[in-house]
């Protein structure tokens, strides 16, 4: 693996400023006012990425980044590295201790409860709906959505749905209809649009 000097003094750098900081908002705005970024690559596909200012996530990331301490992680297992380290395990522990940075405590995306997997197919293309959710105002939301010829053409136009439509609907249909067998339910399912 090589190694970029420059990167590599960026990132002794900013374990330095961190381990002389008082707080993360402190160190952030340190690493600001000095014009320090994040890194900055390109794609296979040309596209850039990275190279803004550094955010209180970014840093956060590059400071609980094993690697950095020549160690490296696998399923959650940390194991030793067989690479140099760019700063001394002291040196990371420390500043990670000092900013209380577990990883165990980033926010993670968890698996998402999908109540119909596997059952609600797509009116427009016929494909199995999967789920997804996005998170506003700390609420969890959650949609159903088709991911059919998202990486080929054409590409589905089914938009995603709101579960919670899709519960309501489910429901009126039930109330009209009265009890319904295994079997009845499926093809009940099946028979709904989602327009």
């Amino acid at each position: 693996m090589l190694v970029n000097a420059a990167e590599a003094e960026r990132v002794r750098n900013l374990f330095a400023l961190c381990a002389s900081c008082s707080n993360m908002s402190e160190a952030v705005g340190e690493a600001r006012a000095r014009g320090w970024r994040a890194k900055q690559w390109t794609s296979r596909s040309g596209r850039t990425h990275g190279g803004q200012l550094l955010s209180l996530s970014t840093l956060r990331r590059l400071l609980t980044n094993v690697l950095y301490c020549g160690d490296i992680a696998h399923k959650g297992v940390i194991y030793p590295g067989e690479q140099e380290p760019l700063v001394s395990r002291e040196l990371w522990q420390e500043v990670n201790d000092k900013h209380k940075l577990s990883r165990s405590k980033i926010r993670r995306h968890g698996s998402v409860e999908i109540p119909l997997k596997g059952l609600l197919r797509c009116a427009q293309c016929g494909a199995l709906l999967t789920g997804s959710f996005t998170l506003r105002q700390g609420q969890r939301n959650l949609y159903y959505v088709c991911r059919a010829g998202k990486k080929q053409q054409p590409i589905c136009p089914q938009q995603p749905v709101r579960a919670d439509d899709v519960a309501e609907s489910l429901r009126e249909r039930l109330e009209r209809g009265g009890t319904v067998s295994g079997l009845a339910f499926e093809q009940l399912i099946r028979a709904m649009s989602y327009h």
